[in-house]
């Protein structure tokens, strides 16, 4: 969280970078504008249980994490919250599939730590904190499946075979739940039949 949190007002005449995108008005009080200030929080996670590199595609990875999601309490019962995966294939990018481009508010995990002020900021290269708690909250340190460099890119072939197999023979990028420079996400790959987690982030 920034130092200056604790202190930060809506109204203060001053826009605090990570905690408001303006500053609502003079006093913060009612009809100052000061909701309309505030940053929207999008929650992120790491799965909790680790998966070999058939993870049933890109569409079985996304239903693993709003499953995850769910259990976890991030997703009340009808609310239209959705989690996709931090995951890219021989064909869709991350980036592409995500569609969080422009998007200015925090990425938080589950305790209210940031990892990112804005999409930019998540791509920069370099989080504000690690993307390392699971859907219960705890700190997890594990690799993940990502393929995925730190701008959002897909990594060429390292998809095992696009998320549907677990050999021996076919390897899968990974990242490290408890880096927050590039190789939170661009760390090296593995083989197929190895077991990791899954980057989980809010989408809607």
């Amino acid at each position: 969280m920034p130092e200056h949190q604790e202190w930060a007002r809506c109204g203060d005449g001053v826009v605090w970078a990570g905690v408001e995108v303006c500053d609502g008005g003079e006093g913060g009080g009612a009809g100052s504008g000061c909701a309309e200030c505030e940053y929207e929080v999008r929650r992120v996670f790491v799965t909790k249980t680790k998966y070999e590199g058939d993870l049933g595609g890109l569409a079985g990875a996304d239903e693993k994490c709003q499953e995850a999601a769910k259990k976890g309490g991030f997703v009340k019962e009808g609310e239209r919250v959705e989690y996709q995966a931090w995951l890219s294939d021989g064909f869709l990018s991350a980036k592409a599939r995500l569609g969080q481009e422009g998007w200015q508010g925090r990425y938080e995990v589950k305790s209210g730590g940031l990892v990112a002020v804005g999409w930019e900021g998540l791509v920069s290269g370099a989080l504000e904190g690690a993307w390392g708690e699971d859907e219960d909250g705890e700190v997890k340190s594990t690799t993940v499946w990502t393929n995925t460099g730190a701008d959002g890119s897909g990594l060429g072939q390292a998809h095992c075979g696009g998320w549907t197999a677990a050999t021996g023979q076919q390897e899968g990028g990974v990242g490290s739940s408890d880096n927050v420079d590039a190789g939170w996400t661009a760390l090296g790959q593995v083989p197929c039949n190895s077991s990791s987690s899954i980057y989980c982030i809010q989408v809607k």
